[in-house]
């Protein structure tokens, strides 16, 4: 069942997959997870059903504060994290910042890197996988939407609904891809 709930001024969409009174689905982890008396959960960081008041509100600091507001909505002192991609990230960041609400971590295809001081991120992200990688893309307002807009639309969902593999390319900017 996916629910929206409020924290921190803003609503963010949770499912919530099994608890200890539901009858969960057939799988071993989910099973565990249930016999422990534990209920799962998933939120989803970045397709929040509102907005947060400004740019600045998308820090580190508070997106761990909004994952720390929703432990705290769901009465728990302590959780086990599992995050992927971006969300692993944070969940890196919730562990550091807060281990005292964090019992566990499973870090899914992202380790942790920490920041380097002296350097804005995307600029470290920039020199380590160029211009072309995907973060890097998306900095400039427009830029990826125009390479997009070329490339068409049945191409790019075909590249996000199918996922490039292992030596797949893409020419962004031209119709041109091996995948």
């Amino acid at each position: 069942m996916t629910i929206a709930v409020f924290v921190n001024g803003i609503k963010m969409l949770m499912a919530q997959l099994c608890s200890s009174s539901t009858a969960s689905p057939n799988s071993g982890t989910v099973d565990a997870i249930r016999s422990l008396g534990s209920q799962l959960v998933a939120i989803e960081l970045w397709l929040q059903t509102s907005v947060a008041p400004s740019l600045t509100s998308y820090t580190v600091f508070h997106i761990v504060g909004d994952l720390v507001a929703l432990i705290d909505f769901l009465g728990q002192d302590q959780v086990y994290v599992v995050g992927h991609d971006w969300g692993v990230l944070m969940a890196w960041y919730l562990c550091l910042f807060r281990p005292d609400k964090v019992k566990g971590l499973v870090a899914l295809s992202v380790n942790f890197m920490p920041r380097n001081p002296s350097m804005k991120v995307v600029d470290s992200i920039r020199d380590h996988f160029g211009d072309d990688y995907y973060i890097c893309r998306f900095q400039e307002p427009g830029a990826a939407e125009e390479d997009f807009a070329l490339t068409g639309t049945a191409t790019i969902m075909k590249i996000f609904l199918l996922e490039l593999g292992a030596g797949s390319t893409l020419d962004w900017g031209t119709s041109e891809s091996s995948y």
